[in-house]
C-alpha cells in the first residue's frame, strides 16, 4: 500500500501501535520512497475453534465476529428469551459476552461496537448456571 502524503492517517498510526507479535511485515511507504518507511503488519489469527469465553478469544487475539450489537439489543428490548440454536452454535459464547458485559469488563470490549453504547460505571452480579 503507498499513500502519497507527508503524515500517516490516524488510522494507520492506530493500526501500527496495536501491532504484537507473531505478524508478517509490510512496508508502508508515506511518501512514495523507502526513505520513510512504515511498517505495517498484516495479521494472521487463530480460529477460535471450541472456545467459548469471551476473554480468552480477545486476549489470545483470534478471530472474532462482533455480533456486540445483537447482545445490547436482546439488554434493551427487556424481556425473557429462549435462545434455542444448533449445537456449536455460539450459545455459550453469546452468555458470556452476556456476562462480562454486566460484570462491566470494559477492556474487553475496545474497538467493538457496543464499547461506546454501554454504560460500563454500572456493574451487576451475574448468576450463571450451566
Amino acid at each position: 500500500m503507498h499513500v502519497a502524503t507527508n503524515r500517516p492517517p490516524a488510522t494507520v498510526l492506530a493500526a501500527i501501535r496495536r501491532l504484537g507479535k507473531n505478524r508478517r511485515d509490510v512496508p508502508l511507504f508515506l511518501d512514495g520512497s523507502s526513505s520513510a518507511a512504515y511498517s505495517l503488519r498484516m495479521t494472521k489469527r487463530r480460529l477460535p475453534t471450541g472456545m467459548t469465553s469471551l476473554r480468552e478469544i480477545r486476549e489470545m487475539d483470534c478471530y472474532y465476529v462482533d455480533k456486540t450489537d445483537h447482545a445490547r439489543r436482546l439488554v434493551e428490548r427487556g424481556k425473557f428469551s429462549f435462545l434455542s440454536r444448533p449445537r456449536r452454535f455460539g450459545k455459550s459464547l453469546l452468555v458470556d459476552t452476556l456476562q462480562q458485559l454486566f460484570e462491566g469488563s470494559e477492556e474487553l470490549f475496545q474497538g467493538l461496537n457496543i464499547h461506546g453504547r454501554w454504560d460500563w460505571s454500572a456493574r451487576h452480579p451475574v448468576l450463571r448456571l450451566d
